[in-house]
């Protein structure tokens, strides 16, 4: 298996913090540079669907995020790999992801996909029917409802995936990490999780995926706030960042027995 790290904010700082996260471990990796939305022209419809275009998630840094995870997947097919791990550059590893990531592998099979991280609001739903044990343990579960999960900062996937993704994906209709929608699609057949969630997001790094309109005033001020190093703002930022991690990405998950026929996710394949 090889890993694709994604330098979402082709910072320094970040480059550094997920390379001495990967020397804890034995994976052969390599470093892929986004795409940085601003550089983009997001009239152009081969680059952005018109109607996302009009929807308040398509800023340039989910545009840039999206068309970053569609460059690896190119290059995980031009590679020839039939499964690959993608991170992104603020995530902390478990100090078994060698052994954990070589005991998901050979158990994933079409176009499927594994998050080793993922947000939700609500306790992720999980089914028991076919869980795989995992080292540390932890599960291999699949999702009961793909609406729930989020994130892309961690997660494998199959070559087979990696396809259909690259031909669905450009021009950009959705987020990167809208595992729904790509269900739905049929980019992905199935989509799985590990419980309790193996890779964490620092709260060291604030997301390159604001979710303001570019030139607002909230995103200016923002921007001022993120980029000072005033002692009481800068904290104060950091700590509106790990709120949002402890509500949101602490990988909350709860069981739940077969959904009835005709739900989300409810014969084991996505819908």
């Amino acid at each position: 298996m090889h890993t694709y790290v994604i330098n979402l904010a082709r910072s320094p700082e970040r480059r550094a913090h997920i390379t001495a996260e990967l020397g804890k471990t034995r994976v052969r990796y390599e470093m892929i540079n986004a795409v940085d939305g601003r550089d983009l022209d997001l009239t152009d419809t081969r680059v952005v669907d018109p109607v996302f275009a009009g929807e308040s998630e398509a800023h340039p840094g989910a545009i840039g995020c999206a068309l970053s995870h569609w460059e690896v997947y190119r290059k995980i097919l031009d590679d020839d790999v039939e499964i690959a791990c993608v991170l992104e550059d603020d995530v902390i590893l478990p100090a078994d992801f060698d052994a954990l990531t070589d005991a998901v592998v050979p158990h994933m099979t079409g176009a499927e996909v594994v998050l080793l991280n993922f947000q939700s609001g609500e306790p992720c739903r999980v089914t028991r029917s076919g869980a795989v044990q995992l080292p540390s343990s932890r599960l291999l579960v699949r999702v009961a409802d793909e609406r729930q999960v989020a994130s892309a900062g961690g997660y494998l996937i199959t070559r087979e995936a990696c396809a259909r993704m690259v031909k669905n994906v450009k021009p950009v209709r959705t987020v990167a990490d809208d595992w729904d929608s790509f269900c739905r699609e049929g980019s992905i057949d199935r989509l799985r999780c590990v419980v309790p969630m193996a890779v964490i997001q620092s709260p060291d790094f604030r997301t390159t995926m604001s979710y303001c309109r570019p030139g607002s005033r909230y995103e200016k001020l923002r921007e001022i706030v993120a980029g000072s190093r005033i002692p009481i703002l800068y904290h104060a930022l950091a700590e509106r960042r790990r709120r949002h991690l402890r509500r949101y990405a602490v990988g909350r998950a709860q069981f739940v027995e077969e959904l009835p026929e005709g739900a989300p996710g409810a014969d084991g394949m996505a819908r």
